[in-house]
C-alpha cells in the first residue's frame, strides 16, 4: 500500500531527515517506518460529493449536457470495492428536483439492491435550488411556470417528505448512524454547524465518542472554528465536506491548522459532468468552459466538455484503531490521483494532520 505526501522537495527531504522509510515502494506519510495495516478493513466506505445530476426540458429525462456517466462509474468501482457503506456530501440535484435526487437512487439500487449498503447522506445548497431564479437553462422555474405544479417536482416543497420519498431515509436536521460498530454524525445545509456540535457533545457518553477509535462527521459545506472547538474533546474525530470542488489531487484538501487543529477535515474532490475541480481553491485545472444549461431539446451543438477534465471520489478503509486510508479515485478516464492517504489514529495521535 502506497502513501502520499504531496510535494516532491518534502518526499525528499522532510520525511528522510525526520526517519521515515519506505512503505511498500511508496513513502510513508505520518505513520512509523514499516507500519502496514493489520488484516482486512473493519469498514469501507465509498464517498462523492457534488456530482450535480440535471434534468432535460421534460423534467423528467436526463438533461443531454449532464450525463450520469461518471455517478455511475463511481457505483461501478464501489461495488467491487464491496462498500459497507456510501457517503454523499451534497449538491446531487444540480436544480433542485426530485427527479435529479432519484437519478442517483436509481443508479445506487442498480449496483446494491442486493446488498445491505447503509446511506450516509447530506443535503447541500443545491437541492434547496428549486424556487430559485435567475438560472439560464431547465431550472424549475423555468420548465414548470405555475407553483402548485411546480411544487409536485422539488424538492424544497418538502424537503423531509420528498427526501424520504426518493432515499427511504428520515430527513432529520442532524442525524447519527452506526455503521459495523462505527460512528456517523450529519448535517444538512439548512442546519447550523453548532446544531451538530451540540448533537454530537450530548451523545459522547451513549456511544463511547472520546479515545482513539475514529468517528466521522458529514456536512456539505465544511465547519468552522467555533464548532471544531466545541468538539476538541474528539481528536478521535474525522469530518468530511463537499462544495468547495477542489482537487483531491491536491493534499491541501484535508484542513486541519486553519480551524484550530483539533481534527482532520477532509474536503471531497466534486464528481460533477464538467469536472471542474481546481488546486488550492484558486488554481483551476480545467481550461475549458463549464456545461452550457441552456440548450433546448432540438439543439445538437456538442457538450463543451473541459480538455482536461476530473471526476473524483474516494473510497475510506478503516482498521480499527490503527489508521483510516483513502483511496483518491477519478471516474472520468478512470484510475488513481495518486497514492493512498494514511491517516493515523490512537497511538500515533493527530500531529501528522499539520501542513507542517
Amino acid at each position: 500500500m502506497k502513501v502520499c505526501v504531496g510535494r516532491r522537495e518534502f518526499l525528499k527531504g522532510g520525511l528522510a531527515a525526520a526517519g521515515f522509510l519506505s512503505l511498500s515502494g511508496g513513502r510513508c506519510f505520518a505513520a512509523p517506518a514499516g507500519w502496514k495495516p493489520k488484516g482486512k478493513p473493519d469498514l469501507v466506505v465509498g464517498i462523492l460529493s457534488d456530482t450535480h445530476l440535471q434534468t432535460g426540458w421534460d423534467g423528467v429525462t436526463p438533461h443531454k449536457n449532464f450525463p450520469h456517466t461518471y455517478v455511475t462509474n463511481a457505483m461501478k468501482y464501489f461495488s467491487a470495492r464491496k462498500i459497507d457503506a456510501f457517503m454523499h456530501l451534497g449538491d446531487m440535484a444540480h436544480r433542485g428536483k426530485i427527479a435529479e435526487a432519484q437519478y442517483h437512487r436509481d443508479i445506487f439500487d442498480r449496483f446494491f439492491s442486493r446488498k445491505k449498503v447503509e446511506k450516509l447522506l447530506v443535503v447541500g445548497n443545491h437541492e434547496w435550488f428549486g424556487e430559485e431564479t435567475g438560472f439560464a437553462g431547465a431550472s424549475a422555474v423555468n420548465i414548470w411556470k405555475d407553483p402548485v405544479e411546480r411544487a409536485k417536482h422539488t424538492l424544497c416543497s418538502n424537503m423531509p417528505r420528498r427526501w424520504e420519498q426518493v432515499w427511504g431515509e428520515k430527513y432529520e436536521p442532524v442525524w447519527h448512524k452506526e455503521v459495523k460498530g462505527f460512528h456517523f454524525f450529519g448535517r444538512h445545509w439548512d442546519v447550523d454547524e453548532m446544531e451538530l456540535a451540540n448533537f454530537i457533545n450530548s451523545k459522547a457518553d451513549e456511544y463511547s465518542l472520546r479515545g482513539t477509535k475514529p468517528f466521522f462527521i458529514l456536512s456539505h459545506k465544511r465547519n468552522h472554528f467555533e464548532c471544531c472547538s466545541a468538539l476538541k474533546e474528539f481528536p478521535n474525530a474525522i469530518a468530511f465536506c463537499g462544495h468547495w470542488h477542489m482537487s483531491n489531487a491536491d493534499w491541501k484538501t484535508v484542513f486541519f491548522d486553519e480551524f484550530g487543529g483539533f481534527f482532520p477535515t477532509i474536503q471531497v474532490g466534486a464528481c460533477r459532468m464538467d469536472g471542474g475541480n481546481a488546486l488550492d481553491g484558486r488554481e483551476r485545472i480545467t481550461k475549458g468552459d463549464l456545461v452550457d444549461e441552456r440548450d433546448e431539446p432540438d439543439e445538437n451543438t456538442d457538450w463543451p466538455e473541459c480538455k482536461n477534465p476530473s471526476r473524483q471520489g474516494l473510497v475510506m478503509s478503516v482498521y480499527g484503531n490503527e489508521a483510516v486510508v483513502i483511496e483518491r479515485r477519478e471516474f472520468g478516464g478512470g484510475g488513481s490521483l495518486g497514492p493512498d492517504w494514511v491517516f493515523p489514529i490512537g497511538e500515533f495521535g493527530t500531529s501528522p494532520y499539520s501542513r507542517a
